[in-house]
This record gives C-alpha cells, sequence and structure tokens, in this order.
C-alpha cells in the first residue's frame, strides 16, 4: 500500500507541475498576445496624433501668415486652443493605454484584463476622435476667415 500511495504522489506531483507549466505557457502567450494586438493599437493611435500635431503646426502657420498679412483671424484663437487642449488629452489616455499594457502580468486575471484594455482602448479612441473634431473646426473657422477675406478683397477691387 505505501509503494502504490508514493507512486500515486508521485504521478499527481507530475501531473501538477504540468498543469502549472501549461498555465504559465498559456499565460505568456496571453501576455503576448496582448502585447501584440494593443500595443499595434497603440501605435496606430500615435501615428493619428502625430499627424494631428502636424497638421495643428501647419495650421499655425497658416494662421501666422493671415495675421501677417492684416487678417484678423481671433476667431479661430478659442478653437485652436481647445484642439491643442483635446490633443493633449488624447495623448494622455494612448500613454495610459500604453502603461496598462506594460502593466499586464502573466498571473493577472484574462477577463479583468480584457475588460480593463477595452476600456482603456474605448477611451482613447473617443480622445482622438474628439481631437479630430476639434481640428476640424479649427480648418472649418479658417477656411470662413478666408472666404470672407476673399470677398471682402475683392469687392474691394471691384470697386
Amino acid at each position: 500500500k505505501d509503494i502504490l500511495r508514493g507512486a500515486l504522489g508521485e504521478r499527481l506531483n507530475i501531473v501538477k507541475d504540468r498543469i502549472a507549466s501549461t498555465t504559465a505557457v498559456k499565460r505568456e502567450a496571453l501576455k503576448n498576445l496582448v502585447e501584440r494586438h494593443f500595443g499595434a493599437n497603440r501605435e496606430r493611435f500615435n501615428v493619428a496624433l502625430r499627424h494631428l500635431d502636424g497638421l495643428l503646426e501647419r495650421i499655425e502657420s497658416r494662421i501666422e501668415k493671415m495675421e501677417a498679412n492684416g487678417i484678423d483671424t481671433s476667431a479661430v484663437d478659442s478653437a485652436l486652443a481647445e484642439a491643442k487642449t483635446a490633443i493633449a488629452t488624447a495623448k494622455a489616455d494612448v500613454a495610459e493605454l500604453g502603461d496598462l499594457i506594460q502593466r499586464v502580468k502573466d498571473t493577472d486575471d484574462k477577463t479583468t484584463i480584457r475588460e480593463q484594455l477595452q476600456t482603456a482602448m474605448k477611451k482613447a479612441i473617443e480622445s482622438i476622435k474628439d481631437a479630430q473634431r476639434e481640428r476640424n473646426e479649427v480648418m472649418r473657422i479658417l477656411l470662413d476667415i478666408g472666404k470672407q477675406n476673399r470677398d471682402t478683397a475683392s469687392t474691394t477691387s471691384a470697386n
């Protein structure tokens, strides 16, 4: 009996070790999957934010040129400030997503991880969309100022 108990105990320990190693492999695979999938999305978000930054630089340059030509651009200043704030918020949300991705441990519960990452991702997406809407508003106001200036210039030239 003692021999059978010892053999059974050994086999039980072997099975427990195999289960533990399989679980560790699965958890490591989950961590890699999270880093790959959500990391790719984070990079896509960073590209969108760099694009928004580039457009804002061009818009600011356009505003400076208009001001140098004596055109009143005060209407666009508040919209530009709101756009910059929205972009800063979006950058913070994307950074928060990146931090969350880095904090994922192989011992975390996958359901909890999924919910947290999806929530952070939705928040980042909405922030980027808000920043894009604000940028579009700045561009619309800038176009309106340009049209008004052209209309005024053409009316003045015609007289």
